[in-house]
């Protein structure tokens, strides 16, 4: 009876983080669209593709497994020197618990870029899309299914329960604003220039209504707030750079804050004589979400692609029940065109 009520107790504190987790990534750089829609467009790339996949609290039940995939691009060719316009869509799929709550959702994106300067932009952005939730009812397990003649769950006992969950669709918005500096590089082979990007963004502007069944009708997903930055500065003649950055994020009662570093290493540039010499860099770096988790990442850059890694160590209260094991997470990325050519590009980051 005991372990069959820590196991009880373990589900019942999963379900709650399930029902108020919000969409994120660890690799927070890996998935900029997630975090702003000002990013739309921005990147030092003209276009630019990412697929996002989370498993976290593995060890404890079916927690999350979150994919998603993004593709923006930007409208004018001549992005470093002009303002420009930037479009952009994301799809996600969130599948949580043993019930699968899940959450599937398409957005499209559209920011604007302002150049304010050599050195300063500034961008606004939108995103507008439709989220598709529903629980499989079937996989749920009541109390009055408790069989004490097997110690435990009989599927044969009727559980007596008459509530119905629906599938359900609802719109959803988002909105933001980014500010990024960048200086060039002194020589072309210096390495000291310096990149910088702050934002803030609104997401679930409408609160939208979360009507699950006849009970839970106008349940609210709250407003989100998040403030992100992050910097790149070169050491001065060696190839190495340090990338400080964080974020935090804020929902009714509930809030979330990451800081961390990586040092990034060019392994080679792009060579002017030969198209085989893509440019190479990696990147490895530790970053802690308060109070719940010390992320682990690394990220290898090979031409027009990038992998980033990463695992989620969890330090919460929940880490006796999870053994400390947190979340497994893998960013694949494409940029065209490759943005090892310009080393004295004043480009933005990713």
């Amino acid at each position: 009876m005991k372990l069959n009520t820590i196991v009880i107790a373990i589900c019942l504190i999963t379900v709650n983080l399930v029902i108020g987790q919000d969409l994120h990534f660890s690799q927070f750089s890996q998935a900029p669209l997630q975090m702003n829609p000002a990013l739309t467009g921005g990147s030092e790339a003209d276009q630019r593709a990412i697929l996002n996949y989370k498993d976290q609290w593995r060890s404890v039940a079916k927690a999350y497994r979150t994919y998603a995939f993004s593709y923006d691009l930007s409208l004018s060719k001549k992005m470093k020197t002009k303002n420009h316009l930037g479009i952009g869509v994301n799809v996600f799929a969130d599948r949580s618990g043993d019930v699968n709550l899940s959450t599937t959702q398409a957005d499209l994106f559209l920011a604007y870029h302002i150049k304010m300067n050599d050195h300063h932009s500034l961008s606004g952005g939108l995103r507008g899309g439709l989220s598709q939730r529903s629980i499989n009812e079937t996989e749920m397990q009541w109390g009055n299914q408790y069989d004490s003649n097997v110690g435990g769950y009989n599927s044969n006992m009727g559980s007596n329960e008459t509530i119905e969950f629906d599938r359900f669709l609802h719109a959803d918005f988002a909105a933001g604003l980014n500010w990024s500096y960048s200086s060039k590089n002194a020589t072309l082979s210096s390495n000291d220039a310096t990149q910088a990007e702050a934002g803030f963004s609104v997401l679930h502007v409408n609160a939208p209504k979360l009507n699950y069944n006849s009970v839970t009708t106008n349940e609210t997903l709250y407003t989100r707030y998040i403030l992100h930055g992050k910097l790149r500065q070169g050491i001065k003649n060696t190839n190495l750079q340090i990338e400080p950055g964080g974020y935090a994020q804020f929902k009714k009662t509930s809030k979330e804050i990451v800081v961390g570093a990586n040092v990034r290493y060019i392994i080679k540039e792009e060579s002017k004589y030969t198209n085989l010499v893509k440019g190479a860099a990696i990147s490895v770096g530790t970053h802690y979400r308060i109070k719940d988790a010390l992320i682990v990442s690394s990220y290898a850059e090979f031409g027009n692609f990038g992998v980033g890694l990463s695992y989620d160590i969890n330090i919460s209260g929940l880490s006796k029940a999870t053994n400390t094991k947190g979340g497994f997470e893998i960013a694949l990325l494409f940029r065209t065109p490759n943005p090892f050519k310009d080393k004295k590009s004043a480009a933005r980051f990713m």
